[in-house]
């Protein structure tokens, strides 16, 4: 479903809470990227990949990559379950946001996440003007 901005108050009564709590560090990423950056912030490009383990076991990997160039921006993430946790408690997720660079800010465009597990795949996807939520989409 697609929703223009006048509805955008029912984006806080989302389907799932949990899903909720899993998209808002992604969401965490968007805002902290569009914090200020100085006018002679540098280009670059950060590709990392992330291993989670409990008692040696590893249990989780990840990957994050983030790209700014002379006046636009991407970041993406990506992980999920891996080893034994994953026959108990399968499930992944990733997010992504880009935007422009405008007077040294980050001003995002566009995000998306995406979380599945064993039972059902949820999605959030949101195109911003000016910094403010034009419209959404909430899948299922």
């Amino acid at each position: 479903m697609t929703c223009p901005r006048q509805d955008l108050p029912s984006v806080i009564n989302l389907p799932s809470l949990s899903f909720a709590q899993r998209t808002l560090p992604a969401l965490a990423l968007v805002v902290g990227l569009a914090a200020p950056f100085g006018e002679a912030a540098a280009q670059g490009k950060l590709d990392a990949r992330y291993e989670a383990s409990l008692a040696g076991i590893v249990i989780g990997k990840g990957a994050w990559m983030i790209e700014i160039d002379a006046d636009q921006y991407s970041a993406s993430a990506n992980g999920g379950t891996s080893g034994l946790l994953q026959a108990f408690a399968g499930g992944k997720g990733s997010g992504e946001s880009q935007g422009r660079i405008v007077n040294g800010q980050l001003v995002p465009m566009s995000y998306a996440a995406s979380t599945t597990s064993k039972r059902k795949t949820e999605s959030i996807r949101m195109t911003l003007v000016g910094g403010n939520v034009k419209d959404y989409a909430i899948t299922p």
